[in-house]
């Protein structure tokens, strides 16, 4: 699914981006397009997605928060939230 939100030219960048695994470049992509869509819940969750597979799981949780407190599809968003974050929790040392 490819979110209204983004340009051709900022998808391309971001599909470019998630291909090499270069979570950096789609952090400051998703960064950026929150300046324009500051209440845009799956973008959000995209952002503390990023977050966490970089390592910052604070800021993972500060994002998920702030979906968790003002998402009207929240539920909707957490269990997606959920799917997404599974392979990232499995790779997790135990």
């Amino acid at each position: 699914m490819v979110h209204p939100i983004y340009d051709a030219e900022t998808l391309k960048r971001a599909t470019e981006a998630h291909f090499q695994k270069n979570w950096d470049e789609i952090l400051k992509i998703n960064l950026s397009m929150l300046e324009k869509h500051p209440d845009d819940e799956f973008l959000i969750w995209h952002i503390a997605d990023n977050y966490l597979k970089l390592g910052n799981t604070e800021k993972a949780i500060e994002f998920a928060e702030k979906i968790k407190e003002s998402a009207a599809h929240k539920d909707d968003i957490m269990l997606r939230a959920a799917h997404l974050a599974q392979p990232n929790l499995d790779d997790e040392p135990e």
